[in-house]
């Protein structure tokens, strides 16, 4: 939960950074950026947030990237049907939601079929912008190349994370369970060397430790 919160915080501040670039390139759509942005998509995200610590542990991963489809489609919105959605600079946008992509991927450390089912929606709302916006086909063809590109080498990251992960895992798991036995082995042997085979009743070795013990 720790680290999903933590995730969820990061993510929603570099979502909202970049409400600076869109005062620098298109100030005349700031407020309507800032009111979609500050007012749908961050409340969303501080509200999965504050549940995730009562939801199951199983389903905390799904909640948990709930906020980054709400969030690719208030960007959606903004670039297609905002009030300057037919200018290019507007457009170039797109050329970031792969981020968001990447994000999930790597930082979310998102099971495979969530990150899948994520990524799948992504690149369809990036290949409907892309056909919406006013960019030729080769600019086009180059925003779903990199998107493209994003999602397949973050989500290869993201398995060998996992796998290093499971194996770091079984590693320290066989470690213990060696350490463990070995731990038991050395009792059995203190108590072999300090009992009588026989009789199991305490031998000379014993007596001694308690003589020096009390001596």
């Amino acid at each position: 939960t720790r680290h999903l919160t933590r995730c969820l915080l990061i993510g929603t501040l570099s979502y909202n950074s970049f409400l600076i670039w869109w005062w620098l390139l298109l100030k005349d759509a700031m407020p309507w950026a800032a009111a979609q942005m500050l007012g749908i998509a961050t409340p969303f995200a501080l509200l999965v947030v504050v549940l995730l610590r009562g939801v199951p542990t199983r389903w905390r991963e799904t909640l948990a990237s709930l906020p980054f489809y709400v969030g690719l489609l208030v960007v959606y919105n903004l670039v297609i049907n905002g009030p300057s959605g037919r200018e290019m600079n507007q457009t170039l946008f797109i050329f970031t939601w792969p981020l968001m992509l990447a994000f999930v991927n790597t930082c979310m450390k998102s099971p495979l079929l969530p990150a899948l089912l994520f990524n799948g929606f992504a690149l369809s709302v990036i290949a409907l912008a892309v056909h919406e916006a006013p960019v030729s086909p080769i600019v086009g063809g180059l925003m779903m190349t990199n998107a493209i590109v994003m999602a397949f080498f973050s989500l290869l990251a993201s398995y060998w994370l996992n796998v290093e992960g499971r194996r770091s895992y079984l590693y320290k798991l066989r470690e213990e369970v060696r350490l463990a036995s070995l731990n038991s082995a050395n009792q059995d042997l203190q108590i072999l060397s300090e009992t009588d085979s026989l009789t199991g009743l305490a031998n000379r070795r014993q007596l001694h430790l308690l003589l020096e013990a009390f001596w």
